[in-house]
């Protein structure tokens, strides 16, 4: 057993969740900011994609990669393959890691942390920005809960 699995199991919950999540906003929606210094779903969803491939970089033994607008998606059918994809990067890459790989550090732009924290950072992003996709959810009127449960 590895001591990853269980964010391993809660990444990719929280992946397909988010794609699924993403089809209860309208896509003439997906733009929209609900403040002017907000983030659009589109904006959210980008991140993850980033940061989720940034993890699978670093984890593999790179440098953390700068963001590339021009990969940047904003068709829904996009958005959902995109965190599907880097979601299954992301739990792909935590399978390599050894015990003893967990004992390294990683360095990135804004601190050096050991790969046992390191790797639970993109879980974090991936859950704080489904909550954000959700709340959109509710901005737009959508009261129900639509969180899978499998």
């Amino acid at each position: 057993m590895s001591p990853l699995d269980g964010v391993i199991g809660l990444a990719e919950w929280a992946g397909r969740d988010t794609a699924y999540n993403l089809g209860f906003i309208p896509e003439d929606k997906l733009a929209w900011k609900p403040a002017e210094t907000a983030k659009s779903v589109v904006e959210v969803t980008n991140e993850i994609i980033y940061v989720l491939n940034g993890m699978v970089d670093v984890i593999k033994g790179g440098a953390w990669p700068e963001p590339d607008p021009t990969k940047a998606v904003s068709d829904l059918a996009d958005l959902q393959e995109g965190v599907k994809q880097a979601t299954a990067n992301y739990i792909a890459a935590l399978k390599t890691l050894t015990p003893e790989d967990l004992d390294k550090e990683a360095t990135l732009p804004f601190g050096t942390f050991p790969m046992a924290r390191f790797a639970t950072f993109a879980l974090a992003e991936l859950l704080h920005h489904r909550g954000q996709i959700v709340y959109v959810q509710s901005l737009l009127g959508d009261a129900e809960s639509h969180m899978l449960m499998d």
